[in-house]
């Protein structure tokens, strides 16, 4: 018998935005890709961006890393997302270690955040600056969210 599970399966849509992460494009709500790692530092160039608009990130992530449970572990989605607005949802995705992006951590985070984000029919949204933490990002991206029917917009920053 046929496998029909991908031969209905609808892509998700993928575009570059000229612009802020800091203003998330679509309706909807919009889930935005943040980085975290296992030390619970707060020191990269994504979170100066956030600090703009946005301090709220920077202080429930440390809070994330001061709580750590046992589920505070490379390739872990955390359960707790940073509304910044009502629309706008930071993921927090536990990707790093030593600074640097654990590739086959992202691909398991990225596989839960596909799975969330068609649960609450979110699109994702990811700053170039963490485009440019791994080689690996925008196949993973492909892999685990628009083969699988979620929407992607990554966006520009000018620094």
């Amino acid at each position: 018998m046929e496998d029909t599970s991908k031969k209905f399966k609808q892509q998700g849509k993928f575009k570059v935005v000229e612009g802020s992460i800091l203003t998330p494009e679509n309706s909807g709500l919009k889930l935005i890709v943040n980085f975290i790692n296992m030390k619970g530092t707060v020191d990269d160039e994504i979170y100066k961006t956030f600090d703009k608009k946005w301090q709220k990130i920077k202080q429930d992530v440390k809070g994330l890393y001061s709580t750590k449970t046992g589920e505070y572990k490379l390739g872990t989605l955390s359960k707790e997302t940073t509304a910044v607005q009502s629309d706008v949802w930071v993921a927090h995705l536990l990707v790093k270690n030593e600074g640097v992006v654990n590739d086959e951590a992202l691909g398991v985070a990225l596989k839960k955040l596909a799975t969330f984000a068609l649960a609450e029919k979110a699109t994702v949204h990811v700053s170039s600056l963490l485009m440019k933490q791994s080689n690996k990002m925008l196949e993973l991206l492909k892999t685990h969210l628009l083969e699988n029917g979620v929407s992607v917009a990554v966006y520009n920053e000018q620094q």
